[in-house]
């Protein structure tokens, strides 16, 4: 099985990096290619389906399987 794994060092409080990075109005600002994201519920939790559209114009579908508040997530 392929992992990825990104492991990125920000200069800001880990709450408001972590909520940044999972509110889908962000996604576009930090993540090349992608231009609209969308959740299946909001607050994100362990079955929260992420949708996101890229610039080919092709949707892909992501759930969240694991969700550490404040430290990390994992799509699959």
């Amino acid at each position: 099985m392929k992992k990825n794994r990104l492991e990125i060092i920000i200069p800001a409080p880990v709450e408001k990096v972590f909520t940044f990075t999972l509110n889908p109005l962000n996604t576009p600002k930090w993540i090349k290619g992608i231009v609209i994201e969308e959740t299946s519920e909001t607050p994100t939790k362990i079955g929260t389906i992420y949708k996101n559209l890229n610039n080919k114009g092709v949707w892909t579908e992501y759930e969240v399987t694991n969700l550490n508040r404040n430290r990390s997530f994992t799509f699959r």
